[in-house]
Order: structure tokens, then sequence, then C-alpha cells
């Protein structure tokens, strides 16, 4: 299984585009998405916050197309620049969701896994 990887929202969302227009199409018609929040080697009370959006493509060999838009670093106090992270986050899935309605395609939380085809789900959409 391939992977193809964009950091950029528009460039992820021209791919997903052209692929819902291919004869191969989208598998099962599914995008998903998911806010990851990881641990920073920096410091245990910094998460890093990262929207991420995949989905399948259906050819001889099997693809999966990945958005990964690393959005900031989460302090965890609920500040003002916490919910700025938190925003930019949605704000991008949100554009996500948008094209897949644009192109009748269903918008489910979770991630589609690497190479070996494991799934996984994520936290929230």
């Amino acid at each position: 299984m391939y992977e193809v990887t964009f950091n950029c929202p528009e460039e992820y969302l021209e791919e997903l585009r052209k692929d819902a227009e291919v004869g191969f199409g989208i598998d099962r018609e599914i995008v998903r998405a998911t806010i990851e929040h990881r641990g920073s080697p920096v410091s245990p009370n910094i998460r890093l916050v990262t929207a991420i959006s995949t989905y399948a493509v259906n050819t001889v060999t099997p693809t999966v197309v990945k958005l990964s838009r690393f959005c900031g670093q989460h302090w965890g106090m609920g500040n003002e620049h916490d919910q700025q992270v938190d925003q930019e986050a949605e704000a991008v899935l949100k554009k996500v969701e948008g094209v897949c309605k644009e192109l009748g395609l269903d918008f489910r939380a979770g991630i589609i896994g690497h190479a070996m085809g494991e799934a996984t789900t994520g936290g929230k959409k």
C-alpha cells in the first residue's frame, strides 16, 4: 500500500477533488479526519496538535492519501493561545468537510492506518 502525504490543506483538497472525479474514485466514498494531540519531546505539559485527514483511492495499487497539518502547540492552560491552536485545527477539518459535502462523500472520524492496512480511530473530529 502506498501513502501520499500533504501538509498543505489546499493541495490535499485539490487531490481529493481529482480523485473523486476519476473512474477509480474514493474507496467506499469515505474521508476520515481527526485532531491528533501528541506529547512533545521537549515538555510533558505541551501537546503537539495536528489536523489529520485520510482517504483510500481505488487503484491497482491501494493508495492512502493523507493530510497532516501541524496547527501548533497546546500548553494545556486553556488560554487564548490554546484556543487559537484548537480553532486552527478545527478550521482545517471544516474545509475538508465542506469539500466532502460538495463532492457527496461521507466525512467520518478516525484515520486510515499505514502500509499494513490497519485502521485507527482518532480523538474528536
